[in-house]
């Protein structure tokens, strides 16, 4: 198979158009949401390419259309190998959001179905689900940053520190 670097164009653009496109019933519906005046949920506003990825951004999106948008996405063929969803941390929910939860799960039933995928949170409030993993661009790939490693190592020396001082007063 070919790298990314020889496959041609970038396919993320092609990408956001065709989900764009899929996601049009979706913005119809939003039309109809209390706060769709102030917080309009439009294809071109909320859905672009970020680091060779398209990203869809369900802010402003109810908790069941955030699915049906996902939902309508997962159906796609998506040609950079991998697809980034925006669910924010709930700042506009009464009591903790659930958007996170909802897509979360949505993107494991997928993952469940199709035995090469894969997903994971990239940051609060953020997951990329990977449909192809030879294609997806490196961001897609990493799957814990480097610094998460060092922060668990030096939480288990504390542990071991704390533990050491305890049992034989060492330190």
């Amino acid at each position: 198979s070919m790298s990314a670097e020889q496959s041609g164009p970038d396919p993320a653009p092609a990408d956001v158009r065709r989900i764009q496109k899929a996601l049009s019933r979706v913005e119809r519906d939003a039309r109809k949401q209390p706060w769709a005046k102030e917080r309009p949920w439009k294809t071109e506003t909320h859905v672009w390419v970020e680091d060779g990825l398209a990203v869809v951004d369900l802010h402003d999106l109810s908790v069941t259309l955030g699915k049906k948008a996902t939902e309508r996405v997962i159906k796609l063929t998506i040609n950079a190998g991998a697809v980034s969803f925006i669910t924010g941390q709930g700042k506009n929910s009464i009591g903790p959001g659930q958007m996170k939860g909802a897509i979360s799960s949505v993107l494991l039933k997928s993952v469940e179905r199709n035995q090469d995928w894969g997903f994971r949170p990239d940051g609060p409030g953020r997951f990329i689900l990977i449909t192809d993993p030879e294609k997806a661009p490196r961001v897609a790939q990493t799957s814990l940053p480097g610094g998460f490693w060092i922060l668990i190592a030096l939480f288990f020396a504390a542990l071991l520190f704390a533990f050491l001082n305890n049992a034989f007063g060492w330190f």
